[in-house]
């Protein structure tokens, strides 16, 4: 039987396959490129040794046997795949198709140089996803659990290395491909919902409407700002802002009292409805002495 053309045709499909590959992920990783260019010499390992097995008249039943199983892989590496854990995915089962042919020969050396690519792959995308990561808020929900799945496949990556049975490593490697795929759903969840609190307020004013009042608060840089009470004068002011949730912040207002060497402080909770308007409670103490408190609904603008 010849299916000199069959094979080519699939060798075909694989190579284009991982070509749209490293288009699709060029931005983020670096090795895609050496897995394509690995894919590609056992795509043409694996037709080659299937053309002599299936063109060799005297083929033992083994050989044939043998020649199944290559054209099985050889299928399974043309099946459609979007991204490099979708690759490994078929990759791996390809390796469990061909069974001991995997690590024989010619074909085990090749399968090997594409291991490598796909774990040095892993890396590059580990630490590409870990970049991802680190950019979500601090009080982002989904940093964590993001960051702990990359740990994971970082602990099983370092681990896949000290092995000595490659069929383990194979497996390990499904693992590692997982828990990336996973630490990115992840992150682009956070980033989605990336909360309403901004991270600072300078240049914005806030306001600030409590009781049918209305006052409002410039915030001229990182520590200064002139407030405009609702029933008292224009007076510049010292602030503090502190995100300390991921629709939550503290301010605390501070200005020189009527007496030298005394402040009048407020000290507000905002919780964000929407990234330019909220609700707050407050507390205020004056130099002289009178306290208050109560709450009020404010906007942010730049």
């Amino acid at each position: 039987m010849n299916i000199g053309k069959r094979t080519l045709a699939i060798l075909t499909v694989i190579i284009s396959l991982f070509a749209f590959c490293g288009r699709s992920q060029a931005v983020c990783v670096s090795y895609l490129g050496d897995l394509q260019n690995a894919l590609n010499s056992v795509g043409a390992t694996l037709v080659g040794e299937l053309f002599t097995r299936t063109n060799n008249p005297d083929a033992t039943p083994q050989q044939k046997r043998e020649a199944k199983a290559i054209a099985r892989a050889l299928t399974t590496l043309s099946l459609p795949a979007t991204n490099t854990s979708q690759g490994y995915g078929l990759f791996l089962k390809a390796a469990q198709q061909l069974g001991p042919l995997a690590l024989q020969g010619q074909i085990g050396l090749e399968g090997s140089n594409v291991f490598t690519a796909f774990t040095n792959e892993a890396q590059a995308e580990i630490d590409c996803t870990a970049e991802r990561v680190g950019a979500l808020g601090e009080f982002n929900r989904s940093r964590k659990p993001a960051s702990n799945q990359l740990a994971q496949a970082q602990r099983t990556l370092n681990n896949i290395h000290t092995l000595s049975n490659p069929q383990i490593a194979l497996l390990l490697g499904r693992q590692v491909y997982l828990k990336i795929v996973l630490a990115n759903k992840l992150a682009a969840i956070g980033e989605a919902h990336p909360g309403f609190a901004p991270d600072d307020v300078a240049g914005k004013t806030l306001t600030h409407t409590e009781r049918g009042r209305t006052g409002t608060v410039e915030f001229i840089n990182d520590t200064d700002a002139n407030e405009v009470p609702a029933n008292d004068p224009p007076h510049a002011s010292t602030y503090m802002y502190d995100r300390n949730g991921l629709n939550t912040a503290g301010l605390t207002l501070t200005h020189p009292g009527d007496i030298s060497g005394t402040t009048n402080t407020t000290r507000a909770k905002l919780t964000f409805l929407t990234s330019t308007n909220g609700v707050f409670t407050y507390k205020f103490e004056d130099a002289d002495g009178s306290k208050g408190s109560g709450t009020g609904r404010f906007s942010l603008t730049p």
